[in-house]
């Protein structure tokens, strides 16, 4: 029998999972370098290979794919299972942070994977097929001449029925990077300005997360709190402040405020984590 809760208060807890977002250049990998901290781990999945100058726990994505001649998606889920497989063989989550960055690249997971599961439907089996009997002549080709035929853009192929593909990628790989880390999956994605005309005379530009709008809008639904980052003299400045930039965020421990994650002083560069995760003051046990 399940017993009915009794009436308590709300406990004050750290995220597990957010979204931040900034231009380019407004020192993330410096940031996520500073959660290693205390006995604490951050993995850096670098999708970009723009993490190795500032260094930390940094798992090149792109590298592993160029070297071995896989696409990126195939490197990225080759390296999730491996950490998977390391926090079962531990017995509990290696890293305490996993950060993806940046969110954009996913784009072309997403893109990969939803051609792998298009083309492995039975919709997708006989498209190909079809191509490959119009190229090569009825049940006269081989293995290569029929994988020649397959999509590579579900979407770019088919329209609109294509996105149903994408959603399976991106739930796939959402699922993925979001249940390895032992306290908090953080996502940092790049903004961009567009130009929206409100009329023939005038335009106002807006400031936009580099990813598809869907998927961002589960993201930000799923994650507990959304920060814009932005520079400001020596300091770098997590914003949880609602405005039209950033409408759409929501912030459950933050709303509102305005934490400052870094300082510089001369050369040296000190991280404040500790105001979004206040157990990075003490030494993990």
């Amino acid at each position: 029998m399940i017993e009915l809760p009794e009436f308590t208060e709300g406990q004050v807890t750290h995220p597990s999972l957010m979204l931040m977002s900034s231009q380019p250049g407004v020192g993330k990998s410096t940031l996520v370098k500073g959660l290693n901290i205390n006995g604490y781990k951050a993995l850096h999945i670098d999708l970009q290979s723009g993490a190795g100058a500032v260094g930390g726990h940094i798992l090149d994505v792109k590298n592993i794919a160029e070297k071995n001649g896989w696409s990126l998606a195939q490197a990225l889920k080759m390296s999730t299972k491996t950490i998977r497989e390391k926090n079962i063989e531990n017995g509990s989550p290696i890293y305490d942070f996993i950060v993806v960055d940046p969110l954009s690249c996913l784009k072309e997971v997403i893109v990969t994977l939803g051609a792998k599961y298009y083309n492995e439907s039975m919709v997708g089996k006989s498209a190909a097929k079809k191509q490959a009997d119009e190229r090569f002549g009825a049940g006269k080709y081989n293995g290569d001449q029929l994988r020649s035929c397959f999509s590579k853009d579900p979407v770019a192929d088919i329209g609109q029925n294509g996105w149903n593909f994408y959603g399976m990628a991106w739930k796939d790989i959402f699922g993925d990077l979001t249940t390895l880390a032992g306290k908090c999956t953080i996502f940092m994605a790049h903004t961009k300005y567009n130009t929206l005309k409100k009329s023939e005379i005038s335009e106002v530009s807006v400031k936009e997360i580099d990813f598809w709008p869907s998927y961002l809008l589960e993201l930000i639904g799923t994650a507990s709190d959304s920060a814009s980052l932005y520079r400001k003299e020596n300091q770098v400045i997590a914003s949880f402040v609602l405005n039209d930039n950033h409408s759409h965020f929501k912030s459950r421990h933050f709303d509102g405020k305005e934490i400052v994650l870094s300082t510089k002083e001369g050369n040296e560069i000190k991280t404040h984590w500790e105001q979004i995760f206040p157990f990075l003051t003490k030494k993990k046990s």
